[in-house]
């Protein structure tokens, strides 16, 4: 079998034209369909982070309700005013008498910033636990770190005094 001219250039033509439509439209197909992948991934990407960033908006949403339903100051700046707001009106509700409030102690770490509140509260041992269970409720307020109660007696008026000593911790 003997290839003739014809068939020689016939040959040599279709594998041109094959080269030829490849680097022409197959190789740019080739190209859009990867294209076309990434953007499909990229898309799926998309709309997880679109779901996950309506998730984050509810939760957001949600926990800002809860903040204003317990009337939680918005800035760390009213959050004494808060507080001493919460302890009048829970001593009042309990019979005790705010003796004292002092200054925050502030201790700062690397991480983070420590505050704590002492204040004194006068009364019945039974209404100062009933206070401090109900400070211990209130999660937005604090941590209680400290509790101790000081019997003292008023020899004027021949009473006994009980003082009970709070710490309130907030970071």
């Amino acid at each position: 079998m003997k290839l003739n001219n014809k068939n020689k250039i016939l040959i040599f033509a279709s594998v041109v034209f094959v080269i030829i439509a490849y680097k022409t439209t197959i190789s740019k197909t080739f190209h859009y369909y990867t294209s076309y992948k990434n953007i499909s991934e990229q898309l799926k990407n998309s709309e997880k982070e679109k779901k996950s960033l309506g998730f984050l908006y509810a939760k957001n949403k949600k926990l800002n309700a809860i903040l204003n339903k317990n009337d939680f100051p918005k800035n760390s700046i009213n959050y004494q005013n808060y507080l001493l707001k919460t302890i009048s009106s829970l001593s009042e509700k309990n019979n005790l008498k705010i003796l004292n409030f002092e200054e925050p102690e502030i201790l700062s770490t690397e991480k983070e910033k420590i505050i704590h509140y002492k204040f004194s509260v006068e009364g019945n041992f039974n209404n100062a636990l009933i206070f401090l269970n109900q400070l211990e409720n209130k999660p937005l307020i604090g941590k209680l770190l400290h509790f101790s109660t000081e019997k003292k007696m008023d020899y004027k008026g021949n009473k006994v005094r009980i003082i009970s000593s709070i710490v309130i911790e907030r970071t």
